[in-house]
């Protein structure tokens, strides 16, 4: 990577150089990396909305595209996590759990890689859905009835509907972390 340079010592050569810059990018990425990965562990309100913001931009998307490749066997599949979810509402268990899988499963059907991997990384604090779920209830909120006009938007492959029952669920969540907020 270096070469002689005279008297001076040694300077780097043009492959040097090149794997410097290459160093460069890399560390870059990774300090961009590092930031996103802080920044989606929100803990105070300020926090948890903007995770909120950015789940509604990337979620609405991905509700979208599931409602335009959905098959029968997806559809039943979201059904059967939203029965899972309905029937832990009612007996008053958390159903933090099958939350997260119903988005993941969403993220799933919609098959795009780049817009699974955002989701997956802004979700990754295991957290966060608990935390959802309490603010929920506390506020009076309910997921599920939420999660069942996408479904409803998704089996009528209707992406517009399917967009727009996502933005609603997240418009709520954020709705309901004011409220909770406001009263705490």
């Amino acid at each position: 990577y270096t070469e002689k340079a005279g008297y001076q010592g040694r300077c780097l050569s043009i492959t040097g150089e090149a794997r410097l810059q290459s160093l460069l990018k890399l560390e870059s990425r990774h300090k961009w990396r590092e930031e996103l990965t802080q920044a989606v562990q929100g803990r105070t309100k300020d926090e948890l909305l903007e995770v909120l913001v950015a789940r509604d931009a990337i979620e609405g998307a991905i509700a979208a595209l599931a409602a335009q490749k959905a098959t029968p066997a997806d559809v039943l599949a979201l059904t059967n996590i939203l029965s899972r979810q309905q029937l832990m509402a009612q007996t008053e268990q958390v159903a933090a759990d099958e939350d997260v899988t119903f988005h993941e499963e969403l993220a799933r059907i919609a098959g795009n890689k780049i817009l699974r991997a955002s989701i997956g990384l802004i979700r990754q604090d295991h957290q966060l859905s608990p935390v959802l779920e309490t603010i929920r209830r506390k506020v009076g909120g309910k997921i599920h009835i939420d999660h069942q006009r996408i479904v409803d938007a998704i089996a009528a492959h209707d992406p517009e509907a399917a967009r727009s029952a996502m933005r609603h669920h997240i418009n709520g969540l954020i709705h309901d972390v004011e409220k909770y907020w406001d009263e705490s």
